[in-house]
């Protein structure tokens, strides 16, 4: 399956999510910044909330055309199987005041009612990340025998002591300037503070009134993006991320970058074409302006994205995400019963590899 056209839009929602992952650890980095649309200020006064909680879903759910050939193969996992849905259930409470967050996330597959589930807990708190593995199916135990040591157990990964752990080992040459990165992160954000601050992405399409959401007074809004300005955002952002890298590698980069970029305004406009451009509903409560929902679902056909291949009919993508509980009281504590992840390491992976390959 190709997805060549899709390229553009990937590139604009990875942009997006490097700002959500900074806000989520750092705080706001578009404080009283209103320069923009109805969902660009939604965005940067959610932002501007120290406390909120995120419940949503992402889903995409494939429809294929059976293969009478895979039908009479009985060897095969998915045998005659048409349809696919693979989606992540999210649930997180962030504290951007105290630099904390607390997420659980189930990932499934649903094959036409055959469902498998992992479910997966993450808390970032006092400069590490805790992990648990509540649950995974039991297929991929049977592949790596040692994940049955750590379910349930909360493993801590601690960057510090990683960086220290590994600092001189031969043949790694780690060396992180932590203030340095730090610097960097700040001054790209900045940099895309300016980028979007006179930019107006998304337009409004329709308004469709007052709506309640729990105990939200949200004003609900059909908003569609600009292709133009997401062209240009596109190429901005291209243009920015050269401004961090060294001048040893500035010609690597700019190589890459160009080929990464070639054929991208026509990919992007035959996407738009194709598949009517990018819409999405957005709520965003009454009086305080921020945002309180966004939903997009969009389906693509081989009809509209040839791309997709003889093999998939249609794949109906979805992403829900809710926003509640604005500033109210959070309190996010640190597991009591930890594993260092270097050890998990070594459960897992030893002993799959041979001895001399294994590191500190």
């Amino acid at each position: 399956m190709k997805l060549t056209s899709l390229v553009p839009l990937i590139a604009v929602l990875l942009v997006g999510g490097v700002v959500i992952a900074y806000v989520a650890v750092e705080g706001n980095p578009f404080p009283s910044q209103l320069n923009g649309g109805v969902v660009e200020n939604a965005v940067t006064k959610l932002f501007d909330t120290k406390t909120f909680r995120v419940d949503g879903r992402i889903e995409a759910d494939i429809k294929g055309i059976k293969d009478e050939s895979m039908a009479e193969d009985n060897t095969g996992i998915l045998t005659g199987i048409s349809s696919v849905k693979v989606f992540v259930d999210i649930n997180s409470a962030i504290d951007q005041k105290k630099q904390e967050s607390s997420t659980r996330a189930v990932v499934g597959l649903d094959a036409e009612g055959m469902q498998v589930t992992g479910t997966l807990e993450a808390i970032t708190k006092d400069d590490k990340l805790y992990v648990k593995l509540v649950s995974l199916p039991e297929l991929i135990f049977s592949f790596l025998e040692g994940l049955d040591t750590i379910k349930n157990q909360w493993i801590e990964v601690d960057f510090a002591a990683l960086k220290e752990q590994y600092e001189g080992v031969s043949g790694v040459g780690i060396d992180i300037d932590e203030v340095q990165i730090k610097e960097q992160l700040e001054q790209l954000m900045e940099s895309i503070q300016e980028l979007f601050s006179e930019r107006t992405i998304f337009d409004v399409k329709k308004e469709y009134g007052q709506e309640t959401m729990g105990d939200i007074e949200t004003e609900h809004y059909l908003v569609s993006a600009n292709k133009e300005e997401v062209k240009k955002l596109v190429y901005d952002y291209a243009e920015l991320t050269m401004g961090y890298v060294t001048e040893e590698q500035k010609i690597e980069y700019q190589e890459a970058l160009d080929q990464t970029l070639d054929g991208f305004p026509e990919a992007l406009d035959e996407f738009w074409a194709s598949s009517g451009g990018i819409e999405m509903d957005v709520w965003i409560e009454k009086g305080k302006g921020r945002l309180a929902r966004i939903k997009w679902q969009k389906s693509m056909t081989t009809s509209n994205i040839k791309e997709l291949g003889a093999e998939v009919e249609e794949i109906v993508v979805l992403i829900d995400l809710k926003f509640k509980d604005f500033n109210e009281k959070i309190e996010i504590e640190t597991p009591e019963k930890t594993k260092a992840f270097q050890d998990v390491l070594t459960e897992v992976l030893a002993p799959l590899m041979p001895q001399d390959l294994m590191m500190p």
